[in-house]
């Protein structure tokens, strides 16, 4: 099976942790994935608008939020997605508790 796997976390190590932990996960079970990474949920948003191939969103619930009216956490990200009719399957990833 081929997985095109977008990652939404603001930490660029938990970014490389998990995307080194799906590699291993698909290369156990003989999938072909594609991770790509994304710091923010505004550029997820922006990606995903021009490119809708992304079977899986990894989501960090707890982003830093950048200054501006647009800015997004998780959960937010999340919301805005189903509103917009994305059938791309959500999984959130936190470091918290």
């Amino acid at each position: 099976m081929r997985l095109n796997i977008a990652l939404c976390d603001d930490e660029r190590s938990q970014n490389g942790w998990t995307a080194a932990a799906v590699a291993e996960w698909a290369a156990l079970h003989g999938h072909l994935v594609t991770v790509t990474p994304f710091e923010t949920a505004e550029a997820f948003w922006f990606a995903y608008g021009e490119d809708q191939s992304f079977d899986i969103l990894l989501l960090d619930i707890e982003l830093r939020r950048p200054d501006g009216p647009e800015a997004m956490n998780g959960v937010e990200l999340a919301r805005k997605l189903r509103g917009a009719g994305a059938a791309l399957q959500i999984i959130f990833v936190s470091g918290y508790e």
